[in-house]
């Protein structure tokens, strides 16, 4: 399938000018939900299901609230979920998501209404109300068991958040999705989530000098250098084995790839911290 419309600008609209949300979330060719049921590993699923939900809350006071729900999301789906399961935790995800398309549209119906008798106001008081609708799938009881007796019976021990992950991937996305993923490893692991110690054949750690974080991937496929190099240095410092690129530029990205020779080892310091 086709990679859903991230650019909000850009998103289907209904006859009265509101996003048309069940086309957003639906359409088979590019929907978000086939978006999430077409991840065919771990890593796929948890970088599009963190994804969609940056792109769905954007506003200041959904903050927290995401960061919350992106460290469940984690703990939901390790690198090491069995591929049995991957169909049945992006089936709760997807349950989820359609509550909150049903929040929106309900919303926007609302919406509605109230410009016909002139009252109309843009109300998302309650809009994080519906993130809890994917923390309760997420933190689902029965899921988790089935989950947990899954991974026991492959022999797999889950320790939690805090384990250090060193298990290979079985599959690897495509180098642009590749180059996403790992940038939202990178920025989990620089806000004190647990790093994934080796993610996508990368080998991740971070570290904290006189108060200052930094995320060192080594092994950062070549191929991936550019789009992975662009997204870290719009948010902070990077030097790509020892070597800083001239400005912010994706050509400057382009040189600074070509330049360096080897293996690639990717250093990065988040700008807010």
């Amino acid at each position: 399938m086709s990679l859903p419309n991230f650019d909000k600008e850009t998103w289907p609209k209904t006859p009265t000018g509101n996003t048309d949300w069940e086309v957003l979330f639906e359409q088979p060719k590019d929907g978000f939900l086939p978006y999430i049921e077409s991840a065919e590993n771990p890593v796929e699923l948890r970088g599009r299901a963190l994804k969609i939900i940056g792109t769905l809350y954007t506003r200041k006071d959904d903050t927290d609230e995401i960061e919350r729900l992106s460290g469940e999301i984690y703990e939901l789906i390790p690198d090491e979920l069995a591929g049995k399961h991957v169909p049945v935790v992006a089936r709760a995800v997807v349950q989820a998501l359609r509550e909150i398309k049903a929040y929106r549209i309900k919303k926007a119906h609302e919406f509605d209404l109230q410009k016909l008798t002139g009252a109309a106001k843009d109300d998302r008081r309650s809009e994080t109300t519906t993130l809890q609708s994917l923390k309760k799938a997420i933190n689902n009881r029965k899921l988790r068991q089935n989950l947990l007796i899954g991974m026991i019976a492959a022999g797999i021990i889950f320790i939690g958040l805090s384990t250090y992950f060193a298990v290979p991937l079985i599959d690897k996305p495509e180098d642009g999705e590749l180059a996403y993923n790992l940038i939202l490893e990178m920025e989990y692991a620089a806000t004190g989530g647990a790093v994934n110690g080796k993610a996508y054949g990368v080998h991740l750690r971070s570290e904290n000098k006189l108060g200052n974080i930094a995320v060192v991937a080594a092994g950062v496929p070549r191929a991936s250098c550019i789009d992975t190099a662009w997204g870290l240095r719009q948010k902070g410092q990077l030097f790509i084995n020892s070597l800083s690129p001239d400005g912010k530029s994706r050509a400057a990205m382009e040189k600074i790839c070509a330049e360096s020779s080897g293996k690639l080892t990717f250093r990065w310091v988040p700008d807010k911290q």
